[in-house]
């Protein structure tokens, strides 16, 4: 099958190659969409262009989608060597990837060198921060990483609330339930179903 996935790219170009990686990740298919890369790498290097920024997001979601984030990792390290500065999106997919295979530790790594690097967050990627130390059981470092949101002046949505309430039902927190109900209600949000 990968052999008709570089036929085709070769038939249409190389702009085709982007969208088959993409198509992969969302199917899945890691080793279908790290073939293509590499086909994708070896060509645009052979002619000293730059490997693009969102085919490296890409393949970092596939890799988070199967929970290869070992994969993950290499390629990653492998930004840097191919001239590519990771952004918002690449470092929002290695900490989704992270949560969901529940490495707190890994997440907060990945947290610190983005905050290293003075990369501005937006709420997309503190909810993630928010779902992995709630998934975590954290619940002290989501009041860090809420208070931190609001100093950083992103505003919490419902999805920022549901993940804090979501961890504080967790681990028990019935007090908590209670407080950060009532505060997103403060904020004129409306429970949704992820709510109850």
């Amino acid at each position: 099958m990968c052999a008709e996935a570089k036929r085709e790219c070769n038939e249409v170009g190389a702009s085709m190659y982007m969208v088959l990686v993409k198509a992969f990740a969302q199917r899945k298919e890691l080793a279908r969409a790290l073939y293509v890369y590499r086909e994708v790498e070896e060509q645009l290097l052979s002619k000293g262009e730059v490997v693009p920024k969102v085919l490296f997001n890409s393949l970092l979601d596939a890799c988070a989608r199967v929970g290869d984030m070992q994969q993950a990792e290499a390629l990653w390290a492998d930004m840097p060597r191919l001239g590519v500065e990771p952004d918002l999106i690449s470092y929002s997919t290695l900490i989704k990837g992270f949560a969901h295979r529940r490495e707190t530790q890994r997440v907060m790594e990945v947290y610190a060198d983005l905050k290293e690097n003075d990369v501005q967050l937006d709420v997309v990627t503190f909810n993630c921060l928010l779902d992995a130390c709630a998934r975590g059981a954290d619940m002290e470092r989501c009041a860090e990483l809420f208070r931190e949101m609001c100093t950083q002046g992103v505003t919490p949505d419902l999805v920022t609330y549901n993940s804090v309430l979501n961890g504080c039902a967790t681990v028990g927190d019935v007090e908590g339930v209670e407080r950060w109900f009532q505060r997103m209600l403060s904020q004129g949000l409306e429970p949704n179903c992820v709510t109850f």
